[in-house]
Protein backbone atom coordinates (compact mmCIF):
# COMPACT_ATOMS: atom_id res chain seq x y z
CA UNK A 1 0.00 0.00 0.00
CA UNK A 2 1.36 3.37 -0.98
CA UNK A 3 2.19 5.86 1.78
CA UNK A 4 2.16 9.60 1.10
CA UNK A 5 2.84 12.46 3.45
CA UNK A 6 0.21 15.18 3.40
CA UNK A 7 0.12 18.74 4.66
CA UNK A 8 1.41 19.27 8.21
CA UNK A 9 3.23 15.94 8.05
CA UNK A 10 0.06 13.83 8.18
CA UNK A 11 0.64 10.33 6.82
CA UNK A 12 -2.09 8.93 4.57
CA UNK A 13 -2.34 5.32 3.54
CA UNK A 14 -3.09 5.02 -0.16
CA UNK A 15 -6.78 4.35 -0.76
CA UNK A 16 -7.97 5.45 2.68
CA UNK A 17 -9.86 8.41 1.28
CA UNK A 18 -10.22 7.30 -2.31
CA UNK A 19 -13.38 8.11 -4.27
CA UNK A 20 -15.80 5.14 -4.26
CA UNK A 21 -18.26 7.05 -6.48
CA UNK A 22 -21.16 6.76 -4.00
CA UNK A 23 -22.94 9.76 -2.49
CA UNK A 24 -22.34 8.70 1.11
CA UNK A 25 -18.82 7.46 0.46
CA UNK A 26 -17.78 10.70 -1.18
CA UNK A 27 -19.24 12.81 1.64
CA UNK A 28 -17.44 10.70 4.26
CA UNK A 29 -14.21 10.85 2.27
CA UNK A 30 -14.35 14.66 2.24
CA UNK A 31 -15.05 14.79 5.98
CA UNK A 32 -12.21 12.35 6.68
CA UNK A 33 -9.88 14.44 4.56
CA UNK A 34 -10.75 17.53 6.62
CA UNK A 35 -10.10 15.51 9.79
CA UNK A 36 -6.69 14.52 8.48
CA UNK A 37 -5.73 18.02 7.37
CA UNK A 38 -7.12 19.90 10.32
CA UNK A 39 -8.67 23.39 10.11
CA UNK A 40 -8.23 25.30 6.86
CA UNK A 41 -8.21 22.21 4.64
CA UNK A 42 -8.19 23.63 1.12
CA UNK A 43 -10.18 22.44 -1.87
CA UNK A 44 -6.90 21.28 -3.39
CA UNK A 45 -6.27 19.18 -0.26
CA UNK A 46 -9.71 17.58 -0.49
CA UNK A 47 -9.34 16.75 -4.17
CA UNK A 48 -5.81 15.43 -3.74
CA UNK A 49 -6.59 13.19 -0.76
CA UNK A 50 -9.90 11.81 -2.01
CA UNK A 51 -9.28 11.63 -5.74
CA UNK A 52 -12.59 13.42 -6.28
CA UNK A 53 -12.45 16.04 -9.06
CA UNK A 54 -12.25 19.59 -7.74
CA UNK A 55 -15.67 20.75 -9.02
CA UNK A 56 -17.35 17.74 -7.41
CA UNK A 57 -15.34 18.09 -4.19
CA UNK A 58 -16.37 21.76 -4.03
CA UNK A 59 -20.06 20.89 -4.45
CA UNK A 60 -19.86 18.18 -1.76
CA UNK A 61 -17.94 20.40 0.67
CA UNK A 62 -20.37 23.28 0.24
CA UNK A 63 -23.35 20.96 0.74
CA UNK A 64 -21.73 19.70 3.96
CA UNK A 65 -21.27 23.31 5.05
CA UNK A 66 -24.97 23.92 4.40
CA UNK A 67 -25.76 20.92 6.62
CA UNK A 68 -23.32 22.24 9.27
CA UNK A 69 -21.17 19.10 9.04
CA UNK A 70 -18.33 21.33 7.83
CA UNK A 71 -17.76 25.06 8.20
CA UNK A 72 -15.90 27.56 6.09
CA UNK A 73 -12.69 29.06 7.43
CA UNK A 74 -10.61 31.95 6.05
CA UNK A 75 -8.53 29.52 4.02
CA UNK A 76 -10.67 26.45 3.52
CA UNK A 77 -12.81 24.04 5.54
CA UNK A 78 -13.00 22.71 9.09
CA UNK A 79 -15.29 20.33 10.94
CA UNK A 80 -18.73 21.77 11.65
CA UNK A 81 -20.87 22.03 14.79
CA UNK A 82 -23.31 19.34 13.69
CA UNK A 83 -20.52 16.76 13.85
CA UNK A 84 -19.82 17.84 17.43
CA UNK A 85 -23.50 17.45 18.30
CA UNK A 86 -23.69 14.01 16.70
CA UNK A 87 -20.52 12.90 18.48
CA UNK A 88 -21.83 14.10 21.82
CA UNK A 89 -25.15 12.36 21.22
CA UNK A 90 -23.43 9.09 20.35
CA UNK A 91 -21.35 9.31 23.53
CA UNK A 92 -24.43 10.05 25.64
CA UNK A 93 -26.33 7.16 24.09
CA UNK A 94 -23.50 4.80 25.00
CA UNK A 95 -23.57 6.10 28.57
CA UNK A 96 -27.34 5.88 29.05
CA UNK A 97 -28.55 3.04 26.80
CA UNK A 98 -28.47 0.57 29.67
CA UNK A 99 -31.48 2.39 31.15
CA UNK A 100 -33.76 1.32 28.32
CA UNK A 101 -35.45 -1.28 30.58
CA UNK A 102 -36.34 1.54 33.00
CA UNK A 103 -37.97 3.46 30.16
CA UNK A 104 -39.80 0.33 29.04
CA UNK A 105 -41.23 -0.07 32.53
CA UNK A 106 -42.22 3.59 32.67
CA UNK A 107 -43.91 3.28 29.29
CA UNK A 108 -45.73 0.11 30.37
CA UNK A 109 -47.32 2.03 33.23
CA UNK A 110 -48.96 4.76 31.12
CA UNK A 111 -48.09 4.37 27.44
CA UNK A 112 -47.38 7.58 25.55
CA UNK A 113 -43.69 8.44 25.37
CA UNK A 114 -41.18 7.54 28.08
CA UNK A 115 -37.93 9.41 27.51
CA UNK A 116 -34.48 10.19 28.80
CA UNK A 117 -32.59 13.30 27.76
CA UNK A 118 -28.99 14.19 28.55
CA UNK A 119 -26.29 16.70 27.68
CA UNK A 120 -23.62 19.01 29.01
CA UNK A 121 -26.06 21.89 29.44
CA UNK A 122 -29.30 21.11 31.22
CA UNK A 123 -31.18 23.65 29.11
CA UNK A 124 -30.10 21.89 25.91
CA UNK A 125 -30.38 18.24 26.82
CA UNK A 126 -31.31 16.07 23.85
CA UNK A 127 -33.10 12.70 23.55
CA UNK A 128 -30.80 9.75 24.20
CA UNK A 129 -33.43 7.10 24.93
CA UNK A 130 -37.12 6.76 24.14
CA UNK A 131 -39.93 4.18 24.25
CA UNK A 132 -43.26 5.15 22.72
CA UNK A 133 -46.62 3.87 21.51
CA UNK A 134 -46.86 2.69 17.92
CA UNK A 135 -47.58 5.63 15.67
CA UNK A 136 -46.07 8.21 18.01
CA UNK A 137 -42.51 8.04 16.71
CA UNK A 138 -42.84 11.20 14.63
CA UNK A 139 -44.31 13.23 17.49
CA UNK A 140 -41.78 11.79 19.93
CA UNK A 141 -38.85 12.86 17.72
CA UNK A 142 -40.03 16.19 16.39
CA UNK A 143 -43.27 17.19 18.05
CA UNK A 144 -41.87 19.10 21.01
CA UNK A 145 -40.11 22.47 21.33
CA UNK A 146 -36.44 22.56 20.38
CA UNK A 147 -33.95 22.11 23.26
CA UNK A 148 -32.92 25.47 24.70
CA UNK A 149 -35.75 27.40 23.03
CA UNK A 150 -37.96 29.79 24.99
CA UNK A 151 -40.95 27.54 24.33
CA UNK A 152 -39.10 24.54 25.77
CA UNK A 153 -37.85 26.38 28.85
CA UNK A 154 -41.13 28.11 29.70
CA UNK A 155 -43.72 25.50 28.74
CA UNK A 156 -42.25 22.06 29.48
CA UNK A 157 -41.52 20.12 32.66
CA UNK A 158 -37.94 19.57 31.54
CA UNK A 159 -37.56 23.27 30.86
CA UNK A 160 -38.67 24.17 34.37
CA UNK A 161 -36.10 21.75 35.79
CA UNK A 162 -33.43 23.46 33.70
CA UNK A 163 -34.48 26.92 34.87
CA UNK A 164 -34.60 25.68 38.48
CA UNK A 165 -30.87 24.95 38.37
CA UNK A 166 -29.72 27.91 36.26
CA UNK A 167 -30.84 31.08 38.00
CA UNK A 168 -29.08 33.30 35.47
CA UNK A 169 -30.95 31.60 32.65
CA UNK A 170 -34.24 32.02 34.51
CA UNK A 171 -33.62 35.75 34.86
CA UNK A 172 -32.76 36.07 31.18
CA UNK A 173 -35.84 34.12 30.09
CA UNK A 174 -38.07 36.19 32.38
CA UNK A 175 -36.67 39.45 30.98
CA UNK A 176 -37.46 38.35 27.44
CA UNK A 177 -41.11 37.73 28.25
CA UNK A 178 -43.38 34.71 28.08
CA UNK A 179 -43.80 32.51 25.01
CA UNK A 180 -47.18 30.78 25.30
CA UNK A 181 -47.70 27.77 23.04
CA UNK A 182 -51.30 26.87 23.95
CA UNK A 183 -54.23 28.43 25.83
CA UNK A 184 -52.97 26.53 28.90
CA UNK A 185 -49.42 27.91 28.79
CA UNK A 186 -48.17 30.12 31.61
CA UNK A 187 -48.87 33.76 30.84
CA UNK A 188 -47.28 35.63 33.74
CA UNK A 189 -43.66 35.72 34.85
CA UNK A 190 -44.89 35.26 38.44
CA UNK A 191 -46.43 31.93 37.40
CA UNK A 192 -43.15 30.86 35.86
CA UNK A 193 -41.19 31.75 39.00
CA UNK A 194 -43.67 29.81 41.14
CA UNK A 195 -43.49 26.70 38.96
CA UNK A 196 -39.69 26.83 38.73
CA UNK A 197 -39.50 27.31 42.51
CA UNK A 198 -41.52 24.13 43.05
CA UNK A 199 -39.29 22.24 40.62
CA UNK A 200 -36.19 23.45 42.46
CA UNK A 201 -37.57 22.33 45.80
CA UNK A 202 -39.03 18.98 44.72
CA UNK A 203 -36.63 17.84 42.00
CA UNK A 204 -39.45 17.08 39.58
CA UNK A 205 -41.96 19.03 37.49
CA UNK A 206 -45.30 18.37 35.82
CA UNK A 207 -47.29 20.26 33.20
CA UNK A 208 -50.56 19.65 31.37
CA UNK A 209 -51.21 21.07 27.87
CA UNK A 210 -48.81 23.95 28.47
CA UNK A 211 -46.51 22.81 25.66
CA UNK A 212 -48.92 20.96 23.35
CA UNK A 213 -52.67 20.55 23.36
CA UNK A 214 -53.83 17.14 24.49
CA UNK A 215 -50.57 16.17 26.21
CA UNK A 216 -49.37 16.12 29.79
CA UNK A 217 -45.84 15.49 31.03
CA UNK A 218 -43.88 14.78 34.20
CA UNK A 219 -40.08 14.81 34.51
CA UNK A 220 -37.39 14.43 37.16
CA UNK A 221 -33.76 15.54 37.28
CA UNK A 222 -31.08 12.88 37.69
CA UNK A 223 -28.00 13.54 39.83
CA UNK A 224 -25.16 15.13 37.86
CA UNK A 225 -22.64 12.70 36.34
CA UNK A 226 -19.30 14.40 35.77
CA UNK A 227 -20.10 17.03 33.14
CA UNK A 228 -23.38 15.39 32.09
CA UNK A 229 -26.91 16.28 33.19
CA UNK A 230 -29.96 14.13 32.49
CA UNK A 231 -33.73 14.21 32.88
CA UNK A 232 -36.14 11.26 32.81
CA UNK A 233 -39.80 11.80 31.99
CA UNK A 234 -43.03 10.59 30.45
CA UNK A 235 -45.44 12.39 28.12
CA UNK A 236 -48.94 10.98 27.67
CA UNK A 237 -52.34 11.98 26.30
CA UNK A 238 -54.38 14.06 28.74
CA UNK A 239 -56.73 11.97 30.85
CA UNK A 240 -54.72 8.75 30.77
CA UNK A 241 -53.36 9.34 34.30
CA UNK A 242 -53.50 12.12 36.86
CA UNK A 243 -50.52 14.22 37.92
CA UNK A 244 -49.91 12.27 41.11
CA UNK A 245 -49.78 8.95 39.26
CA UNK A 246 -47.40 10.36 36.67
CA UNK A 247 -45.08 11.78 39.30
CA UNK A 248 -45.00 8.48 41.22
CA UNK A 249 -44.07 6.59 38.05
CA UNK A 250 -41.35 9.07 37.09
CA UNK A 251 -39.87 9.01 40.59
CA UNK A 252 -39.76 5.19 40.49
CA UNK A 253 -37.83 5.45 37.23
CA UNK A 254 -35.54 8.03 38.81
CA UNK A 255 -34.87 5.77 41.80
CA UNK A 256 -34.06 2.81 39.54
CA UNK A 257 -31.50 4.83 37.59
CA UNK A 258 -29.99 6.39 40.72
CA UNK A 259 -29.65 2.92 42.29
CA UNK A 260 -27.64 1.84 39.26
CA UNK A 261 -25.47 4.96 39.29
CA UNK A 262 -24.70 4.70 43.01
CA UNK A 263 -25.36 1.17 44.35
CA UNK A 264 -26.19 0.91 48.09
CA UNK A 265 -23.11 1.07 50.33
CA UNK A 266 -20.97 2.88 47.77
Amino acid sequence: MKRTVGKRGTVFMGGEFLDDHTVVGRALAVIEAVVACGPNATLADLARLTGIPKPTALRIANDLVHRRLLRRTPNGYALGPELSRLGETASLQRDFDRYLPVLEELHAAHGGVAWLTAGRELAKVQPVGMVCDDGLEGIARAGWPAPGSAAMLINTAGGHLALAHQSDLLERVARNGMAPSTPHSLREVSQLYASVGRARQEGFAVESEQSARGWTCAAALLPARADKRAVVGVTIPVGRANARELIRSVLRALEAIVADIAPPGK
